[in-house]
């Protein structure tokens, strides 16, 4: 029986996917299914499926590979993650453990030093003045609780199924992480953080958290939700 759906959303990552499968637990494997939900071109999807991975195809945008894994997923429990190693495939139980009595389950990597990432390169301007911006700004417009005070669009998510839809989630872009945040908050779903420390992409440089047309429409979301 299928207990939880991982679902890793990846647009080429073939240095990266292996690691990020082989590493989730064989205890939480055997009672999980894997879907990548890829929009690479450099044959990302070749290498999941050896994994024994169901791969799906899908344009880019991280929400919208969030909800087409969602629709595929046999499990009652989804686990997002992302396919760049970034999140530790051996948390993922301690995120399913921690969604008992809680709604929606958050990764939190505030604790590792985003300066010390810039510098070395490993993310780079964008990624390193979002992280410094983007926490002050919702908690401004959206009046975050301080549960959501810090990394508050870490995409490392555990949540049931059938709470994934009563969210209603319409973004497609990076911006799904600032509308799953507000719905949350606004169905009075409770909230808890998974501490993700010490968090290094395993190759490769980030993708930017938030790109430049998705921060705009995530800052117009939360400032129409502030001001309604």
């Amino acid at each position: 029986m299928i207990k939880c759906s991982i679902i890793i959303s990846t647009k080429n990552e073939k240095e990266n996917i292996h690691q990020v499968i082989h590493t989730i637990p064989k205890s939480l494997k055997s009672c999980s299914e894997i879907i990548v939900v890829d929009a690479s071109t450099d044959g990302t999807d070749k290498i999941a499926k050896k994994l024994g991975a169901k791969v799906i195809s899908s344009p880019p945008g991280k929400g919208l590979q969030m909800k087409i894994g969602a629709r595929v997923a046999k499990g009652s429990i989804l686990v997002f993650i992302d396919g760049d190693g970034e999140h530790p495939s051996e948390k993922i139980a301690e995120g399913v453990k921690l969604l008992n009595p809680c709604d929606l389950v958050i990764g939190d990597e505030s604790s590792y030093n985003s300066f010390s990432r810039f510098v070395s390169g490993e993310i780079g301007f964008t990624d390193w003045f979002l992280s410094k911006t983007t926490d002050l700004e919702f908690q401004i417009y959206c009046n975050y609780p301080p549960i959501l005070s810090k990394d508050s669009l870490n995409g490392f998510r555990v949540i049931r199924k059938k709470d994934f839809w009563r969210l209603s989630l319409e973004a497609d872009f990076f911006e799904i992480e600032t509308e799953m945040n507000l719905n949350a908050l606004e169905k009075g779903f409770k909230i808890k953080r998974l501490a993700l420390s010490n968090v290094k992409r395993l190759s490769g440089r980030s993708k930017s958290i938030l790109d430049f047309v998705s921060g705009i429409k995530a800052r117009k979301l939360a400032l129409a939700r502030r001001f309604n």
